[in-house]
């Protein structure tokens, strides 16, 4: 009797490893899972980030209607596709852009004698009001690709004019789609990153319309 109830009775040590195998096999796929998951969540933010640093750029671009005006000598005029990273991070690439522009962070004095382009400069001075609107674009810039890079894995942005696949691709053919009727021209912003689930690339991109005056093939026109 008792040699009979022992044969029938608690696990094997073979039952007892083939079980903890299965149960092993199910947690790493639901580990998987729920890593996919998390990242599937954090592409979607990345996307919704995009959208919201292009969309900021055109307002800045609206923003400042006179540099904008300017076409491929306004906002277009400034490559800013360079890679943060090479340059030794975001500080030293923003230092190394701005080293041409001492002043641009000097504002409006107290007295409203003191434009943001010179210290000599004067408030009532159209050419140190262009040149302040020039680095209020410069400064644009600047902040949107620190945005891009510091928002999103190898993020990038790109400002032009594109006719042919401004939502597909990220190089442009930098060819105007003018509104003539208008004096408007359509801009293009583009912003891209790294997918963090299959190491793709990503791209969002807008457009929006904007005054563009001089319809020469150098500003504005084709």
């Amino acid at each position: 009797m008792i040699q009979s109830i022992n044969k029938r009775s608690g696990f094997g040590l073979i039952e007892v490893l083939i079980a903890a195998t299965i149960l092993a096999v199910g947690l790493i796929g639901l580990a998987s899972l729920q890593s996919r998951a998390i990242k599937s969540v954090q592409e979607g933010d990345n996307l919704v980030t995009a959208a919201a640093i292009a969309e900021e750029m055109a307002l800045r671009m609206l923003s400042n209607p006179y540099i904008t005006a300017q076409g491929r000598q306004g906002y277009l005029a400034t490559d800013l596709s360079g890679n943060v990273v090479s340059a030794g991070g975001g500080a030293a690439w923003a230092n190394a852009a701005l080293s041409g522009s001492p002043n641009i962070t000097r504002c409006y004095s107290a007295n409203n004698t003191q434009s943001c382009y010179d210290s000599s400069a004067t408030i009532g001075n159209s050419t140190d009001h262009i040149a302040a609107l020039q680095n209020m674009q410069l400064m644009d810039q600047v902040e949107m690709r620190l945005l891009a890079a510091n928002s999103l894995p190898n993020g990038e942005i790109m400002i032009c004019f594109d006719s042919a696949a401004p939502y597909t691709a990220w190089d442009c053919d930098n060819t105007a789609v003018r509104v003539t009727a208008r004096k408007e021209n359509i801009f293009t912003v583009k912003v891209q990153w790294k997918n963090i689930i299959d190491n793709s690339t990503q791209m969002y991109a807008m457009q929006f319309t904007a005054q563009c005056t001089d319809n020469a093939a150098t500003h504005c026109g084709n």
